[in-house]
Parts: C-alpha cells; sequence; structure tokens
C-alpha cells in the first residue's frame, strides 16, 4: 500500500505505521531502488500487508519525474503480489504520473451533487491520462445524512455503475482511526466490514 499523498496522506496514521524517509529517497533517486531499499523503507504490517508512506516538510519540493514514479511502481509491483496506490488530489504532476501507470483505478464518491460532478470530470481526466485502464466507482458514507441523491439517480446521471456501497459509521470509523487500525480489524461482523471485504 503506497500513499503517495505526501505531504498530507493518512494511511500511516490510519495504521498506526511511522512513516519513514523512504519514499522521498525513492522518488528523488530512483536507481537506488532494488529489494534491500524497499525492504527498509516498508512497515510490513502482516504476511499480506507491506506500506510505504512519508510526511514530507511542507515548505520544501520532492523531485520526481514520471520515470521515477513508474520504477518505483515497478519496483514495488516486483516485490508484491499487488500494488495499491493512494494518489493525491492535489498534486497534478505526480497524480497523472500515477494515473497513467495504473492498471484499475477505484474512484471513491459519495451520492451528493458536489461528488457527482467530482467523479465526472475525474473519470474524464482519468481516460485522457490512461484510456486503457479500467475504472470502477464506489460509493462511501451511503445510507446516513450524506445520500443526498437516490443512487439510482446517480448512476444514471454519471453513466456508470457503482460496484460497491460502503455505509456510514461515523463511530466505527472514528474508533478504527483513534486505535490506528482498519475497521475490518475492529469489527469484522459490521456493515461497513462487510462491504468492505
Amino acid at each position: 500500500l503506497l500513499d503517495m499523498d505526501i505531504e498530507f496522506g493518512t494511511i500511516a496514521l490510519a495504521l498506526d505505521v511511522e512513516p519513514t524517509r523512504g519514499l522521498r529517497e525513492a522518488l528523488e533517486n530512483p536507481e537506488r531502488l532494488d529489494s534491500l531499499f524497499i525492504s527498509s523503507t516498508t512497515a510490513k504490517l502482516s504476511d499480506h500487508l507491506a506500506v510505504m508512506a512519508t510526511e514530507e516538510n511542507l515548505s520544501d519540493d520532492v523531485i520526481f519525474t514520471h520515470d521515477g514514479i513508474a520504477i518505483l511502481m515497478e519496483s514495488l509491483s516486483r516485490e508484491h503480489q499487488q500494488l495499491i496506490v493512494d494518489a493525491p488530489r492535489t498534486a497534478v504532476k505526480l497524480r497523472k504520473s500515477i494515473l497513467s501507470e495504473a492498471g484499475t483505478v477505484i474512484l471513491v464518491t459519495d451520492y451528493s451533487l458536489p461528488s457527482l460532478r467530482d467523479t465526472i470530470r475525474t473519470h474524464s481526466a482519468i481516460k485522457a491520462i490512461n484510456p486503457e485502464c479500467t475504472i470502477h466507482v464506489v460509493a462511501n458514507k451511503t445510507g446516513g445524512q450524506h445520500t443526498a441523491m437516490p443512487p439510482g439517480e446517480f448512476e444514471k446521471a454519471l453513466g456508470l455503475k457503482i460496484i460497491a456501497n460502503i455505509p456510514e459509521d461515523n463511530k466505527l470509523a472514528i474508533r478504527a482511526a483513534n486505535n490506528g487500525k482498519p475497521v475490518v480489524a475492529l469489527e469484522a461482523k459490521s456493515k461497513m466490514s462487510k462491504a468492505l471485504l
């Protein structure tokens, strides 16, 4: 699990992992990427999950190239069966480089009008960058106060099928965040966990 929101990413915090400087080093010096470097800069949480994340200084630019992103993603893919990248919302150049290398993209939305607009725009932008990738749409925080539009109406306007609905459960989400544990590790039988699984 690679958190590419290098300034404001929350994956390390959510999973109670100490972020490292390795991600910045990998981006700025991709020629250093080998098995030893990757194993020393990722946090192994289980046999099936390793995390690479950082919290970069907000006053310094991280220097990277598209080739560097491609090398990083390829190197991580060689070391692990599956690579999941959390792409940043704001760093346009970084996001474009990540999306151009992706085989599958999962867009997470809610059933609000602004999210409908942004999902349509994001879907179009991804297809322009990487026409070959598969895009799935997942609705989050469903069934609660964030369900501003009926799901069928949302899908019709979007022109895409929603592949999963993750129900809203603020108490469980807050407890998981405060404990640095995934929701499924805290309450595997909750509606949210069942939807995620």
